[in-house]
């Protein structure tokens, strides 16, 4: 059965340009149409059946697609399917077993929440991005490793560290084939006081060692991606220190991340030169800050770095050819200057340049 256009196939499906946007139908066993690209948000939420079948082609799985589905106890996710978004399978309380192909990259918040029966998962090495995904899982089988709950495949049982094996844990190993920590994997573990983050770790999610009132040290390497306010309640953490600026990284490089302003009054801050990042609000409402010098290094800004810092002027060490790493913040800053040691022709760009050790606006 083949889907164009606007159309509807029988009376159980309204399809619009490849998506199936509703089914209303009562049959047990589904085949989704070939065609489709997309399973629409609430497109079988409510519905009764039992097992569904996704034919190849589509490529995403909308919010609360299959949500509420609580007699589904089986469903065949094909290869080509590419992101399955926030609740997504909520409270499919019949899932027993799911298996996600290679290909899949981002499951969304709470994609199978509530899935109170679910007992196991295969987690692809392809993911790329992964919110909290589990909540109320309760039967789901982890593999274990030292104080750590993980989920993957047969190939790398410990590509997601999910959570700890309980939440007084005082120290933790991390697998060295895990490649992504899911959000809130140390919430709460208020003995814990260091950790070291293998080099092998890609992604660490948000809010993942919010709460961790003691810990004190921990490192992480300089190619893992870090999600937003993750050292939130972190009051004992202890930071690497260069001029205005705190730091978090590892032994080779202590200062490759910069987490935040040492307070909220300062008026310039020049960044070490082996930083690689800004981290999420690192810099939010220092409503006196003037300038800052960020080095060549840095290749990356996460979001609200510079939130209503609006006086603001950002001094770059990289000149005209660099790529524009501040397009998104913009809006909270004065200005940004490009470095150029002779004074440039191109107007493109403001610039400026070192006099006797001061930088000077061209």
């Amino acid at each position: 059965m083949e889907v164009n256009d606007l159309l509807y196939v029988n009376e159980d499906f309204i399809i619009e340009e490849g998506r199936l946007v509703k089914y209303s139908g009562n049959d047990l066993h589904i085949n989704v149409p070939s065609g489709i690209t997309c399973i629409g948000e609430e497109a079988f939420k409510n519905c009764k059946m039992k097992s569904v079948f996704i034919s190849n082609g589509v490529k995403e799985i909308e919010t609360a697609a299959f949500a509420n589905c609580i007699f589904l106890d089986s469903v065949s996710i094909p290869k080509s399917v590419k992101s399955i978004e926030g609740f997504a399978f909520d409270n499919c309380k019949s899932l027993k077993h799911i298996e996600l192909e290679e290909g899949l990259e981002n499951i969304l918040n709470a994609a199978f929440s509530r899935c109170k029966n679910l007992e196991s998962i295969q987690i692809p090495n392809s993911i790329l991005f992964i919110l909290e995904t589990f909540e109320d899982c309760t039967k789901l089988n982890y593999n274990k490793f030292d104080n750590g709950l993980y989920l993957g495949n047969e190939t790398n049982p410990y590509f997601l560290f999910v959570k700890t094996v309980d939440k007084d844990i005082t120290s933790c190993i991390i697998n060295q084939n895990t490649k992504y920590i899911g959000d809130y994997a140390f919430k709460d573990c208020k003995s814990l006081e260091s950790i070291i983050i293998p080099s092998t770790v890609e992604f660490i999610g948000n809010l993942v060692f919010k709460g961790c009132e003691n810990l004190r040290k921990i490192h992480f390497p300089p190619t893992c991606n870090l999600g937003w306010d993750n050292f939130e309640d972190c009051t004992k953490l202890n930071y690497s220190k260069f001029d205005n600026g705190l730091y978090l990284g590892d032994e080779a490089n202590p200062y490759h991340t910069l987490i935040a302003a040492k307070d909220k009054d300062i008026k310039s801050c020049k960044l070490h030169s082996q930083t690689k990042q800004i981290y999420f609000c690192a810099f939010e409402d220092c409503v006196e800050l003037e300038k800052i010098i960020i080095p060549k290094t840095v290749t990356y800004i996460m979001d609200c770095a510079f939130l209503r810092c609006y006086s603001l002027n950002v001094y770059y060490e990289l000149g005209m050819d660099s790529k524009d790493i501040f397009w998104m913040h913009r809006r909270y800053i004065q200005d940004v200057y490009y470095f150029s040691e002779a004074k440039p022709n191109n107007n493109d760009r403001i610039y400026w340049h070192y006099v006797d050790g001061i930088e000077k606006k061209w």
